[in-house]
């Protein structure tokens, strides 16, 4: 179900709206001591039941595909309005307009008469927004072929605080220390790991990878039944290094995201134009490189490729792929100054307090 909160910043009103069920009082509640972009704004909030919102001009707009923590960042940027009556800006999460679109594509909803329930309640969310933010390219295309009026996209790609992910080279690593990795070429799956993600494919591709880079140990961060069968089945398949990790502290994701060679990422093609995989930044902000199981035709896809972030592997075509592979899981052993250039990357192209900045313009020309 929708959920609403209704929330005060500094005497100025929000209405938050949501497909999903990730925001509640109690996410409120010392937001300011738990955000990453406390230094934004020094917060302060409070929880208002629907029965005490004002009557005010209002703005909606759609985070259509931003991940959960960007999404809280994006609560903090309102800035006050001064004196007078407040106004309220609509934030309505795009899982709404999205889903109805990836669960047909990828089989997880048959029913055409849910999914036409599914989309016409999309349209009449869609409707109402003033502006809807993607965080893709291909996402934009996707929209507007679908019969968004163009004026209303914004495209503001995902991103990393690099104040958190510092990288830093491989031998320096305190992880990779710790766990007795120096000699391993580390390749590591860190994130969610759904019906979206192309799990065969990569566990044809670590399979093979283990035969050409004897050195390989499959890391996989994350404690869902596809991580543990991602597991399972790399074990299975004769991959000799396999740790699984549960998901770590925050303030170590910095030395965990840097103690990988390399950085595995997967989406399924059906899921273009739906999805940004947002670890892909947290791994380039490390300054690793990354194999991405994918198209092309992805937002991760063309990035890595116009860029030279790493290697592209088609879904399917593991034998074709394997040799780019392998020569990403082992170049920064043999080319450590790649490390700096992909970290340049992320500052230039996918630092937070850029993204942020684009951000509270879309949503101050929302509400104008």
């Amino acid at each position: 179900p929708l959920l609403r909160a209704r929330f005060q910043y500094a005497g100025r009103w929000v209405y938050a709206v949501d497909g999903m069920t990730w925001l509640s009082p109690s996410d409120l509640e010392g937001a300011d001591q738990r955000s990453p972009a406390k230094e934004l704004l020094e917060l302060r909030w409070k929880y208002w039941p629907d029965s005490a919102a004002p009557s005010a001009p209002r703005a909606r707009v759609s985070l259509f595909g931003i991940d959960y923590e960007e999404r809280q960042e994006v609560y903090l940027l309102w800035p006050e309005q001064g004196e007078g009556e407040p106004r309220i800006v609509d934030y309505a999460s795009g899982a709404v307009l999205i889903y109805p679109d990836l669960a047909e594509r990828l089989g997880a909803i048959k029913s055409r008469l849910l999914l036409s329930a599914l989309r016409t309640r999309a349209a009449a969310l869609e409707a109402d927004c003033a502006r809807i933010i993607v965080p893709g390219e291909d996402m934009r295309a996707s929209l507007e072929r679908r019969g968004t009026p163009p004026e209303r996209l914004r495209v503001i790609p995902n991103w990393a605080d690099l104040s958190r992910i510092e990288g830093g080279p491989l031998d320096d690593n305190p992880i990779r220390r710790e766990r007795g990795w120096t000699r391993d070429r580390v390749l590591m799956y860190a994130g969610n790991l759904g019906a979206a993600h192309d799990l065969a494919t990569m566990q044809n591709l670590v399979a093979q990878l283990a035969l050409r880079v004897p050195s390989l140990h499959l890391v996989i961060v994350g404690n869902s039944p596809r991580h543990r069968l991602f597991e399972r089945n790399a074990r299975g398949d004769g991959v000799a290094r396999v740790t699984r990790l549960p998901f770590q502290d925050r303030a170590r994701l910095g030395d965990l995201l840097g103690a990988a060679d390399a950085h595995l990422i997967a989406q399924k093609p059906e899921a273009d134009g739906l999805l940004v995989p947002s670890k892909f930044y947290g791994a380039v902000a490390a300054g690793r490189p990354t194999i991405f199981v994918g198209s092309e035709a992805a937002e991760v896809g063309s990035l890595t490729r116009r860029h030279r972030l790493g290697a592209i592997v088609r879904p399917g075509a593991t034998a074709e792929g394997l040799e780019k592979a392998a020569a990403t899981l082992t170049l920064l052993a043999r080319r450590p100054e790649e490390a700096r250039r992909l970290r340049e990357w992320a500052h230039e192209h996918a630092d937070r307090k850029q993204r942020t900045t684009q951000f509270r313009k879309v949503l101050e020309e929302a509400a104008a």
